[in-house]
């Protein structure tokens, strides 16, 4: 009888403890963003507003946001990630197929963003959408065309896009929740006169 006592009285320790400790902030670590990512990905629930990655297939990429720069005169921004091969693949090609802005509205193909075909007949050694020699372990820098959003906007809440690699396109990758940072362009001091 008393074990019992014992038992009951640790387990209403334990429940008060937790319950008051609900009232602290609790720390997001690494397996919290695992945790995050993974329901994100499965459900398209928003669970935070962190840059997220979705993939069609997992296992064969990984991504990662660098930055989202918008010039506060033309409105345009610069949006590049990182892409890592996970499964051996050597080059590829980002093509742009979609943007949603924060607002939840698909920005126009051809008006706000231009499609990668002009970019594809370009030097492709120069192209920011395409890079060759990709090696697992190592980012290689992508850069999308530039996308014409509303100045102020902070952020696009879908960019979709598919990567060619090869004779294969692969469909159905999505970075959400991406922030734009606003800049004002750089001012030319005038000339002295002399």
């Amino acid at each position: 009888m008393m074990k019992k006592l014992l038992l009951l009285a640790a387990a209403a320790t334990m429940i008060c403890a937790a319950a008051s400790g609900q009232d602290q902030p609790k720390k997001k670590g690494g397996f919290w963003n695992k945790v995050k990512k993974g329901v994100e990905s499965t459900t398209g629930l928003d669970v935070s507003k962190e840059t997220l990655f979705v993939y069609p297939e997992m296992g064969k990429w990984k991504m990662e946001f660098i930055s989202a720069t918008g010039d506060s005169a033309t409105g345009l921004v610069l949006v590049r990630i990182g892409i890592m091969p996970l499964a051996g693949q050597k080059a590829a090609f980002l093509q742009l197929t979609g943007v949603i802005d924060g607002d939840g509205q698909a920005l126009p193909e051809g008006k706000s963003w231009k499609a990668t075909s002009k970019f594809r007949t370009s030097d492709l050694d120069n192209c920011p959408l395409f890079h060759e020699n990709l090696t697992a372990g190592t980012f290689s820098q992508y850069l999308f065309q530039p996308i014409r959003a509303t100045v102020g906007t902070k952020s696009f809440k879908t960019l979709k896009f598919n990567l060619e690699t090869g004779n294969a396109v692969e469909e159905g990758f999505e970075a959400r929740d991406v922030p734009i940072t606003w800049e004002e362009p750089a001012q030319t001091p005038p000339a002295s006169e002399e």
